[in-house]
């Protein structure tokens, strides 16, 4: 008695289909105009890879190269600081040679002092020629200490002349030392600060150099370059001096940098001597800065000469 779909064995009704909603509709204008803003914002993220991988090169370069100088400039510190050392023990070793040399001269006078008393032993033996037994007695006596006397005399001579000979091997030695220890301070010095020759003009550290009359007359344009060279020549010099211990009659300051001056310490115009600029600019008397340059090559002949 039921309705036909609900009765066993009917077919069943199929599902009803469900439609899809409306699809949004996108130009081809719009995806191209996307990927062209992508392709940019891509070119741009290598273009700022590139740039901040240069900066970074650019940035550790430097960092690299103060950090071998520092490494350079703590080893110059140390074999300075050991200059100063084996000076010291030079100096000591050169008082015990002295020392040596006293007792040595002792050593002859005290020598000298018994040749006398022989002397005065023969005037001795003359008086007492009436008395044979005695003076057979103290012949012998004298024999004895006389021998004695001269063996004690040659020991010690040997020994201050050996003395005297080891100190003297010791002092060559610490000599040789110091010159090594100079060559190879200088040599690092010749690393630091390369100067090469080119003919009319030479370079130090890459920056050219001209002789004292074409200084006199540069250009203003190059007057950062020429001012930076001349720094690195005075820091050559102050640091050769303080290697060779030659005492200069002038005094650099502020050697190394572009703004180095130099005062004559024998100048006698003036109680207190003047600095005289060792760079030249707009603002600056001519006169002060070839002053300058006349001082530095005094001091560069005054090197040259003491060694």
């Amino acid at each position: 008695g039921g309705s036909p779909s609900s009765a066993p064995g009917s077919p069943q009704r199929p599902a009803p289909v469900q439609r899809p909603g409306p699809a949004k509709q996108i130009a081809v204008s719009e995806i191209c105009a996307a990927g062209d803003h992508v392709s940019a914002m891509l070119g741009r993220l290598r273009d700022l890879q590139t740039r901040s991988a240069a900066l970074r090169g650019a940035m550790e370069a430097p960092v690299e190269h103060s950090r071998a100088e520092a490494m350079l400039r703590l080893k110059h510190a140390r074999c300075g600081r050991r200059l100063t050392d084996l000076r010291a023990t030079l100096r000591v070793r050169e008082a015990d040679v002295e020392a040596l040399r006293g007792r040595l001269g002792e050593v002859r006078r005290q020598a000298a002092g018994e040749g006398d008393a022989t002397c005065s032993r023969a005037r001795m033996q003359d008086w007492l020629a009436c008395s044979p037994g005695l003076q057979l007695r103290l012949q012998r006596r004298i024999g004895d200490a006389t021998g004695k006397g001269e063996e004690g005399k040659e020991m010690r001579e040997e020994e201050g002349e050996q003395g005297v000979a080891e100190a003297r091997a010791r002092l060559r030695s610490l000599r040789l030392q110091l010159q090594c220890r100079q060559m190879r301070m200088l040599h690092e010095v010749c690393q630091i600060y390369p100067i090469e020759n080119h003919g009319r003009f030479r370079t130090i550290r890459g920056l050219r150099l001209a002789c004292i009359q074409t200084l006199c007359h540069q250009d203003l344009r190059e007057e950062e370059a020429v001012s930076t060279a001349l720094g690195y020549l005075a820091h050559v010099l102050v640091t050769l001096v303080g290697i060779l211990a030659v005492p200069l009659r002038v005094v650099l300051s502020r050697a190394g940098s572009s703004r180095c001056c130099i005062r004559d310490l024998h100048e006698v115009r003036s109680p207190e001597p003047k600095e005289w600029p060792l760079h030249y600019g707009r603002g600056l008397e001519r006169g002060r800065f070839e002053t300058a340059l006349r001082l530095l090559q005094d001091g560069i002949q005054q090197l040259t000469y003491s060694r």
